[in-house]
């Protein structure tokens, strides 16, 4: 099994387990599939191990630990993992996918056979979240997808100051109660989490650079976070 791939398809059954945290011998029994001999970083401590076995039962990990310790059942499917690294599942935590997948592009699954097993989305179409997520299951195997919404932020602000798509992903607020009732609006429509803008700039090189943009007062943005 080539080494992304078979990163990608451990980080996409979904157990996260530390090596040492749960016990080797006492349940790796049940487990329906297992990777022998493997590098393996957890992420915890900064060390790779040598010769550690992940077994698993389902989509669960259920007993990582050295090769020697993790006790197999008969009907378990081996896979050697010689000169293989296994990692947890890597995340992007700035993305912007809609298109990707309106357009029905391969990038994701390309992306998840690579390792990248959850993409956080930071703003979308306002039924973006929903939209996003539907076409991603069609197209499954991807990775899973954190998605924020529309991108809160005042009439004339950024991000519809960029033409090529700030319109359909901004969502206009005035006035403290309308900030509070879009943070509803776009949770009940399926984001994970608010974004806002208060970009006075331009895009580009001018970003940080204040242009005169309207932004959100401080009282907006009070209200939005209190509401989120």
């Amino acid at each position: 099994m080539r080494r992304r791939r078979f990163l990608g398809l451990l980080g996409a059954l979904g157990g996260a387990a530390t090596l040492g945290a749960i016990s080797a011998a006492k349940c790796a029994t049940y487990a329906t599939l297992a990777f022998r001999n493997a590098r393996f970083f957890s992420g915890v401590d900064g060390t790779v191990a040598e010769g550690i076995t992940i077994a698993i039962a389902g989509e669960r990990i259920i007993a990582i630990g050295a090769d020697a310790d993790v006790q197999l059942g008969r009907d378990t499917t081996v896979i050697d993992c010689a000169g293989a690294f296994v990692m947890p599942g890597l995340i992007d935590t700035h993305t912007h996918v809609t298109i990707t997948l309106l357009r029905r592009e391969p990038l994701m699954s390309q992306w998840l056979h690579a390792g990248l097993t959850t993409v956080r989305d930071t703003g979308t179409l306002k039924a973006g979240p929903g939209v996003i997520r539907g076409i991603a299951q069609e197209m499954a195997p991807v990775p899973r997808i954190i998605a924020a919404g529309p991108i809160v932020t005042v009439p004339g602000g950024y991000p519809s100051t960029r033409a090529e798509i700030g319109e359909p992903v901004s969502y206009f607020v005035s006035g403290p109660a309308e900030a509070a009732s879009a943070v509803n609006t776009i949770l009940d429509a399926g984001a994970d989490f608010i974004k806002i803008a208060v970009e006075s700039g331009t895009p580009g090189g001018g970003l940080g650079q204040d242009r005169g943009s309207p932004t959100l007062s401080s009282e907006e943005i009070t209200a939005i976070v209190a509401a989120a």
